[in-house]
């Protein structure tokens, strides 16, 4: 653009580069071949601003996944809807509830947590979570965040009681207990006895496990209560115990009998 006093005044794209920093820019005005002028000038690349995750609340929660996180994201592209969005914890997949806000360079979102696994023998782990827009993910922001595997516990028990010569069939509920596929992968024992495998599988999955196992005899007729531990067997860290009560089991007898006299 021409200016006053002789000034020129130029506007250019600056190019793409590695790596920022530094660089000398040239211009040279070029008249015919035995005439040219060049001068140089220093510039500086920066880098663009990148998406960042400025806050993040809970930033912990359950591997049985479906907890909610709100995530403020400063510098990510324009969305406008949840399908817009990537989302991922580690290696698993997950999505976007809602959008709370996009303006300003801040974005603000709900996500939601996918179901997830520590490692063998751990109660807690660290990932990193990904928001990212769904066209560009590597546009995107991560945080990190904190699984936390709930200990198993005993849901139910039925019957809640045995006798103290044993061989009552008992359906356990197990909650948080580790998946397994055959009751192969399932000890019982009674103290340090090992009682073998269950009797039968009902069901498994993330959330809860239902075995059928056979209470033993009792170490001792005046036994009240017997307590059993459940053992996974390829991560003993989740085993559960449960407490049975303890009947005694008395033999039959005749209380009354009707009519008390018959013909011979």
């Amino acid at each position: 653009v021409p200016g006053t006093n002789g000034d020129t005044t130029l506007y250019f794209t600056s190019p793409a580069v590695a790596a920022a920093g530094a660089v000398t820019g040239t211009v040279t005005m070029v008249g015919d071949a035995m005439y040219s002028v060049s001068s140089s000038f220093a510039f500086s690349l920066v880098e663009g601003a990148r998406a960042r995750v400025s806050f993040a609340y809970p930033t912990a929660a359950s591997t049985a996944g479906g907890t909610k996180v709100r995530v403020s994201i400063a510098n990510l592209p324009p969305i406008s809807a949840p399908t817009e969005l990537l989302v991922r914890f580690g290696s698993s997949l997950s999505y976007a509830d809602a959008v709370i806000s996009a303006a300003d360079a801040r974005t603000e979102v709900v996500i939601v947590v996918p179901p997830g696994a520590c490692p063998t023998g751990k109660q807690q782990c660290l990932i990193e979570a990904l928001v990212a827009p769904l066209t560009n993910p590597a546009a995107g922001a991560s945080f990190t965040f904190q699984y936390t595997s709930p200990f198993p516990s005993v849901a139910s028990v039925m019957p809640d009681s045995s006798t103290t010569s044993g061989g009552t069939r008992h359906i356990v509920s197990l909650k948080n207990f580790p998946r397994v596929f055959a009751v192969g992968e399932v000890a019982v024992f009674s103290g340090a006895t090992n009682l073998g495998r269950p009797a039968a599988l009902r069901y498994s999955d993330a959330f809860e496990t239902v075995l059928e196992i056979v209470a033993p005899p009792a170490a001792s007729s005046a036994a009240t209560a017997m307590r059993l531990k459940i053992v996974p067997l390829f991560d003993w860290s989740k085993s559960v115990e449960l407490t049975l009560a303890l009947e005694s089991e008395t033999e039959a007898s005749v209380v009354s009998f009707w009519p008390r006299s018959g013909p011979v």
